[in-house]
């Protein structure tokens, strides 16, 4: 008897191990990141690619701070309950203008919360690899919740966050914003305050 007791601790010990094994196997985004980015945008209208180049702070679930530094500043701030939408005045002395609203609507910011899921199929997109190269398809019921179609991943092969070093996503309205990612940096402490947006002086107010 003390022979069958033990081996069947022994299993349930092992079963213990594997159900807390399993979750950080299939993690794939960090609880928080920052990260240097190159974006690359086609025009629906004229097709010219327009380059810009920034930061990106995120933590789960619903927050980013997302900044835009050259050519021009723009900076896109958001937690669940507000965001802002800041535009630089172009010259000195004129106003700088910000949108506010409530909630979270950039993309980007839709797409890292549901990229917690994980690159395994979900419900809300299939998934394949091959190559480095990961790519999601959003379902219907997902397109309409988030406003994205698909993304493609670029990493490495062993496919860790670390390896990311691009991602293209295409909006379910066929536009696609390409993100060349540097200097990732999982894990990094990011308060509350990093996701809130100070007004600069001078600014015109939009509320929504």
């Amino acid at each position: 008897m003390l022979l069958v007791f033990n081996f069947t601790k022994k299993n349930i010990f092992l079963s213990l191990l594997l159900v807390l094994w399993m979750p950080v196997a299939e993690a794939f985004l960090p609880s928080a990141f920052r990260c240097q980015f190159t974006q690359e945008e086609k025009s629906l209208v004229s097709g010219k690619i327009k380059k810009s180049e920034g930061q990106i702070e995120y933590r789960q679930p619903g927050r980013i701070r997302f900044e835009i530094m050259k050519p021009h500043q723009i900076i896109f701030v958001g937690n669940p309950k507000r965001t802002w939408y800041y535009t630089a005045p172009p010259f000195d002395g004129e106003p700088g203008e910000v949108t506010i609203s409530n909630g979270a609507q950039h993309p980007i910011l839709k797409f890292f919360d549901v990229l917690s899921k994980g690159l395994v199929k979900n419900e809300s997109y299939d998934v394949t690899k091959k190559d480095g190269i990961v790519t999601l398809t959003f379902t219907k019921a997902a397109k309409e919740e988030f406003g994205l179609k698909s993304a493609v991943l670029t990493m490495g092969q062993d496919y860790t966050f670390l390896g990311l070093n691009k991602i293209s996503v295409t909006l379910s309205d066929g536009k696609t914003i390409e993100l060349f990612l540097t200097e990732l940096k999982p894990n990094v402490a990011l308060p509350e305050t990093v996701f809130r947006f100070e007004i600069p002086a001078n600014t015109r107010q939009n509320r929504q």
